[in-house]
C-alpha cells in the first residue's frame, strides 16, 4: 500500500514535470473543521504559499480509483493560479465580490478560531472565505491578518459575504429528500421505486424530510442567515419545525414531531458512523419557533 507521503510526492514530481510549477513535497498538517488534514504546499510568490487539501483523493486512490491521483494533481496545477488571484484579493474592493461564510462547530475548532475573524451563533460559529469561482467548491479562508491588512469590521465582512452570497449561492428550492434522490437516478424503475416509497411514508403518515442548502450544495447550511430563509421554511412547513444538521453542507428540515431525545441520539449515529469528522456540524437540531422568529437549541 502506498503511503500518503509517497502519494504526495508522487503527485507533486508529475506537477513539476507536465507544468514546471514549484511545489513542496511534504505533508502539511492543518487544524480544519474539526481536526487535521494534509495539504500540498504551492509556492505562488516569494512569500505566498497556497495549500492544497489531499486527504480525499488519497483515500479515494487508496480504495481503487486510479484517477485520483490525476485529478490531485490538476488541483494543484489549478491552485498556482488561485494564488495569483488570491494576491490581487489583498484590495479589499475586489476582494469583497468573492466573500462568502460558513457555519463551523464552536467547540471543534476553537483552536482555528483564535487565528480568523469569527461571530458566535448558538454553538457554531461563522466563519469567512473567498471563492475562487462561483461555484463555492475552491476557496481561500480569511485570517485575521488579512482582516487586518483590510482595514474593515468583522460587520462589514458579514454584511458584504452575505450579499455576495446570495447573489451567487442563493437557496437551492426547498425540497423533499425524495425529490433531490430522483433527481439524481437515470435509471426509470429505480426511480418508480423511490417514488413508491416516498408514498408509502405519506400513507404511513410519517414527519416528511426536506433538504435545505444552497444552489452548489457545497457548505450549504450558511444559507440559513440569509434574510427571510427560515420564514419561508416554516410557511413551507406549517409552522415550528426542526433544523437537523446533516453535514456542514446541508440541513434537513422537518416539521416538530419526533422527541428531541431521539432526533439527537439520530443525529449523533450518523455524525459517528457515516460523516467524515471534518464534515460534522453538529450532534442536536434546532427548532424554529415561529411565534419567536428566531432558533433555539434542542
Amino acid at each position: 500500500m502506498i503511503t500518503k507521503q509517497e502519494f504526495i510526492q508522487a503527485v507533486v514530481n508529475a506537477v513539476k514535470m507536465t507544468s514546471g510549477i514549484q511545489a513542496e513535497a511534504g505533508v502539511v498538517n492543518i487544524r480544519l473543521n474539526n481536526g487535521n488534514s494534509s495539504f500540498i504546499q504551492v509556492q505562488c510568490g516569494q512569500n505566498t504559499y497556497v495549500n492544497v487539501y489531499v486527504d480525499d483523493y488519497y483515500q479515494a486512490f487508496c480504495n481503487g480509483d486510479l484517477l485520483a491521483f490525476m485529478a490531485a494533481a490538476e488541483a494543484v496545477a489549478k491552485a498556482k493560479e488561485d494564488g495569483e488571484m488570491t494576491r490581487k484579493w489583498m484590495d479589499y474592493e475586489q476582494a469583497r465580490s468573492r466573500l462568502m461564510c460558513r457555519l463551523v462547530n464552536t467547540a471543534l475548532n476553537k483552536n482555528v478560531l483564535n487565528a480568523i475573524p469569527s461571530i458566535p451563533f448558538h454553538d457554531l460559529s461563522i466563519t469567512f472565505s473567498l471563492m475562487a469561482d462561483d461555484t463555492g467548491n475552491r476557496i481561500a479562508g480569511v485570517n485575521n491578518s488579512i482582516l487586518d491588512h483590510w482595514g474593515v469590521s468583522i460587520d462589514d465582512l458579514y454584511r458584504d459575504a452575505l450579499v455576495n452570497m446570495q447573489a451567487k449561492l442563493p437557496p437551492a428550492r426547498i425540497e423533499s429528500i425524495f425529490e433531490t434522490i430522483v433527481k439524481k437516478i437515470a435509471d426509470e424503475e429505480e426511480r418508480n421505486v423511490i417514488e413508491e416509497l416516498e408514498q408509502a411514508v405519506k400513507d404511513a403518515g410519517a414527519q416528511p424530510l426536506y433538504i435545505l442548502t444552497n444552489r452548489t450544495g457545497v457548505l450549504g447550511t450558511a444559507v440559513i442567515l440569509y434574510p427571510g430563509v427560515l420564514e419561508s421554511c416554516a410557511e413551507k412547513m406549517g409552522g415550528d419545525y426542526y433544523l437537523i444538521p446533516s453535514s456542514i453542507h446541508e440541513f434537513l428540515i422537518s416539521p416538530v414531531g419526533m422527541s428531541p431525545e431521539e432526533m439527537c441520539k439520530m443525529i449523533r449515529g450518523i455524525n459517528r458512523t457515516e460523516l467524515p469528522p471534518k464534515e460534522v456540524l453538529a450532534d442536536h437540531a434546532y427548532l424554529y419557533s415561529t411565534a419567536e422568529k428566531r432558533i433555539v437549541m434542542v
